[in-house]
Parts: C-alpha cells; sequence; structure tokens
C-alpha cells in the first residue's frame, strides 16, 4: 500500500510541475502590456579620485632659428625663453631638441667623427637657454618642453623616452 501511495503523489507531482513549466513557458497568449511608469531617480554616487596629471599643462616653444657666434672650440647661441622661470628651474623638466637640416636630435648632444668630438649641451637660467657647440655653427633650429614637476618622487614612472623628441612629441602630443 505504501508504494502505491508513493507512486501516485510522484505522478501527481511530475504533473502538476508539467503543467507549470508549460504554463510559464512563452507561448502565442497576450499581447504584450504598456511600459510601466519610472521610477524615482537614485542619489549620486560619490566623487571618484582624481585622475593623474595630464598633458594640459606642458609647454612647448616654436622651432626658433638660433645663431651661433664664437671661435676655437666654442661656439655660443642664446634662445630667448620667458617660460623658464626660477620655479620652474627647481621643480620642472627642460628638454632642449635641436633640428639639424631635418634630423631632429636631443641635447646634450655628441658624437666623435675621425677622432673628434663634436658636441652641443645647454645651461639653464631665468627667461634664457645658452647653446654651447664645440665646432662652428651657423643658424640652427632648437625647440625646448617645459614638463612641470607635478608628480613628486615615488608617484609614477615616466611613460615617454624623455631622450628622443619623437617620443616626447608623440606622448605631449605637441605639433610640428
Amino acid at each position: 500500500m505504501t508504494t502505491l501511495f508513493l507512486f501516485r503523489t510522484a505522478l501527481l507531482l511530475t504533473l502538476a510541475l508539467s503543467c507549470l513549466l508549460t504554463a510559464c513557458q512563452k507561448g502565442g497568449g497576450g499581447d504584450v502590456g504598456p511600459q510601466g511608469v519610472a521610477g524615482p531617480k537614485g542619489d549620486t554616487g560619490a566623487q571618484g579620485p582624481k585622475g593623474d596629471p595630464g598633458t594640459a599643462n606642458v609647454l612647448y616653444s616654436p622651432w626658433i632659428a638660433v645663431t651661433f657666434a664664437g671661435g676655437g672650440s666654442t661656439y655660443t647661441g642664446t634662445v630667448t625663453a620667458p617660460a623658464i622661470t626660477q620655479d620652474v628651474l627647481d621643480k620642472a623638466d627642460i628638454r632642449v631638441y635641436w633640428n639639424e637640416n631635418g634630423r631632429i636630435l636631443s641635447l646634450p648632444y655628441a658624437q666623435l667623427i675621425g677622432g673628434v668630438t663634436y658636441s652641443m649641451h645647454q645651461r639653464f637660467y631665468v627667461g634664457r637657454i645658452e647653446l654651447v657647440a664645440s665646432y662652428p655653427l651657423s643658424a640652427q633650429q632648437i625647440r625646448y618642453v617645459i614638463i612641470p614637476g607635478t608628480v613628486p618622487i615615488g608617484g609614477r614612472k615616466a611613460a615617454a623616452d624623455l631622450t628622443t623628441y619623437q617620443a616626447v612629441k608623440a606622448y605631449y602630443h605637441l605639433p610640428d
């Protein structure tokens, strides 16, 4: 008798479950109802953390023609640079690039050719850059880039190779 009771109970449960599943399936029943009323607007979330500094504060000069004068193994040229303040000298990175007939070089520059070293380096002062070359140069094209020191040491790593002009130009979106 117990076996018959269990069999009937299992059969009824299976029949009930099958009816429920059939009733819940999507069918050709009724039409879709109208859109309900929108609920109330939720609260605004908390302010997110401040992001890393961008490149908007990077300063760059146009290409500037610089005339060199001197003799022997010392030739100098001066670039007027009003953006170089004492604060910039104390906190920023200043990069100077030299356009030598379409080949852009990062200063300081040195090359040994036939036992002779040809070099050019820069000295920074408030309002100007002094360029010193070891060989006679005429008018040259120079550009400087000022990268303000906004992240203290221990912050993030430099993302651009600052020794190549093309990398700096690409990273800071500098125009030609």
